[in-house]
């Protein structure tokens, strides 16, 4: 009795932790980049404010630097920038259009986010059936600092393809709410 209880308990840790490596990442702080001196950043806490890809020494505050990944059991996540508490969303998240900015804002948006050879993918779900899939990538604008928005998704497009590093947490605490906390020492609270 108690080894077919193990033995379904293994199966179904096996099939979360498939499905967490297929389709996605694990809940956590991250920092995404595209290499090593192209850093998804914002340059500072306004709702509206363009996703831009920055060096990673380039901001006074790392926290501009360092996003919340909440990941849910579909295979979707939300992601949060640590310092504003603001969701990266499409600018216009109601209508699917090709090069639409990536912001922050203050209504949650669902990515999926999709595994590629130890790359990932962060998808704008179609609002539509049938739809290209749309990936957020290097904007083809000649600005500075670099911007990204949803384009349509180019097989091997590198500027296309995300790391998403574990940020090393410092100390945690949970609340009296049960949610938990981290605080990198001098800089603010992010709620995990």
């Amino acid at each position: 009795m108690i080894g077919r209880t193990f033995l379904s308990f293994l199966v179904a840790a096996a099939i979360a932790l498939h499905s967490c490596l297929a389709f996605g990442i694990p809940t956590g702080i991250y920092r995404i980049s595209l290499s090593k001196n192209e850093v998804l950043s914002v340059q500072d806490t306004r709702v509206g404010i363009p996703a831009v890809l920055m060096h990673p020494r380039s901001t006074s505050d790392p926290f501009l630097q360092e996003w919340l990944v909440e990941s849910r059991a579909d295979g979707t996540a939300v992601i949060r920038n640590c310092h504003s508490r603001h969701y990266l969303s499409p600018r216009n998240p109601k209508q699917q259009q090709n090069h639409d900015m990536v912001i922050q804002n203050q209504e949650e948006f669902t990515w999926r986010l999709i595994r590629r050879e130890g790359r990932v993918l962060i998808e704008r779900p179609s609002l539509y059936p049938g739809e290209a899939p749309s990936v957020v990538g290097l904007a083809p604008l000649f600005i500075q600092p670099p911007h990204v928005d949803v384009q349509e998704w180019k097989h091997g497009d590198r500027y296309q393809e995300w790391n998403f590093e574990p940020m090393v947490e410092s100390r945690r605490r949970t609340s009296w709410f049960g949610r938990q906390w981290r605080r990198t020492s001098g800089y603010p609270l992010c709620e995990i």
